[in-house]
């Protein structure tokens, strides 16, 4: 019999959603709130068919609500992509075995759904690759692509035998590799080539369009705070995005299909991925529209040109409507500041009638209060050059 934790009557109601109180009613569990609340994850970890594990919403979690603050399990520094076996056993001994079991049950890349899955998926995202490689043959990206994706059967093959061997030391490698993330990606203030293996933030599932974010603290660079960039209603899966950059957040389907295949094993279906017919025609087109954009605004600037200038403002202003009709939330602040840079550059240019930059730097900095430490780094970086 558990005891209620403001009456401490006993009670066989059930526990809170986080399972660490228990009330005996409705009353004393709202008087309790208040106080509660700062210790109850707004989620859940539940099984989700045909995604896993992941992460619930308990209750309605605003814009910039913290929804999972912790420090690494593991931290691993390597100058190289990969991490050395032994570099990776010597680090793994010294952690405590409390952190080796909870690693262990954190999703490992080779299981044979995973691998079922890639082998029937795998020859259609090579045929989408291949038109966008003929379309682009001089791309780096798509042909590097490519040759991993050629690759990726025998490699498989490689990794069964592995789990066959069951060595604790091989999965808790093969889960660091598939889970960890960099820990700080500004060389300049941290290392940027360590890695962190993080438990709750593991249990993330990834989308193309998150609703929430991760982001280092300033001074604490190992500690990572997720932060929801969109209102996530109650019952709503917690999702981010594995790889953010610029190619990756506005690139086509495949292409990010095959990316995520590379660098994580998976086969991406989130609400993005899932679309199709008109729904996918428009995305797709969106994202092409993006990536023109911004390429296009490079090229005005570097004319340095009053017509040139006042073009790229225009279009840069159209990038960031789109962007956010779209949903792409957390690449909003960027192309904010990116109209910032032009409108400073427009002022130099004494361009009369042009937007005083205030206004882009000051809707970009009411996105990175909210969306941690590492959006307001960059945020900092831009407006003090200016």
């Amino acid at each position: 019999m558990k005891h209620c934790n403001v009456c401490k009557a006993e009670t066989s109601v059930t526990s809170c959603s986080c399972g660490k109180v228990s009330y005996c009613g409705v009353d004393c569990q709202k008087s309790d709130w208040k106080s509660h609340k700062p210790d109850c994850p707004p989620f859940k970890v539940a099984k989700l068919p045909g995604r896993g594990r992941g992460l619930l919403a308990t209750r309605k979690i605003n814009v910039g609500e913290v929804v999972i603050e912790e420090v690494p399990l593991l931290t691993i520094d390597s100058p190289n992509s990969e991490v050395a076996v032994d570099v990776f056993k010597g680090e793994f001994a010294k952690i405590d075995d409390k952190s080796k079991q909870t690693i262990l049950t954190l999703f490992d890349p080779i299981n044979d759904e995973l691998k079922l899955e890639l082998q029937s998926s795998i020859s259609d995202i090579e045929q989408e690759i291949e038109k966008q490689r003929q379309a682009d043959p001089e791309n780096e990206t798509v042909k590097e692509l490519t040759k991993k994706l050629e690759s990726l059967g025998a490699d498989i093959a490689k990794d069964s035998e592995a789990e066959s061997e069951g060595d604790i030391t091989e999965a808790a490698l093969r889960i660091f590799s598939g889970n960890s993330l960099q820990v700080c990606e500004v060389a300049s203030i941290y290392s940027s080539t360590e890695g962190g293996l993080y438990h709750q933030i593991s249990l993330l599932n990834h989308s193309c369009n998150p609703n929430s974010v991760w982001s280092w603290v300033k001074d604490d660079y190992k500690r990572k705070v997720v932060r929801a960039v969109k209102t996530i209603k109650k019952g709503e899966e917690v999702l981010a995005n594995y790889v953010d950059t610029e190619e990756f957040n506005f690139g086509l389907r495949e292409f990010r299909r095959a990316v995520l295949v590379d660098k994580f094993g998976f086969i991406c279906r989130c609400s993005e991925c899932a679309l199709d017919g008109d729904e996918l025609y428009l995305n797709e087109q969106q994202r092409k529209e993006v990536v023109e954009n911004i390429k296009l605004v490079k090229e005005l600037m570097n004319k340095f040109e009053e017509k040139s200038t006042v073009s790229a403002l225009k279009t840069g202003q159209e990038t960031v409507q789109l962007v956010r009709e779209m949903g792409l939330v957390y690449e909003v602040p960027r192309l904010l500041l990116n109209c910032y840079q032009i409108a400073s550059a427009a002022r130099f240019q004494n361009i009369i009638g042009m937007v005083n930059p205030r206004m882009y730097s000051d809707q970009a900095l009411s996105y990175c209060e909210r969306f941690g430490d590492s959006f307001m780094h960059f945020y900092n970086f831009v407006t003090k050059q200016n």
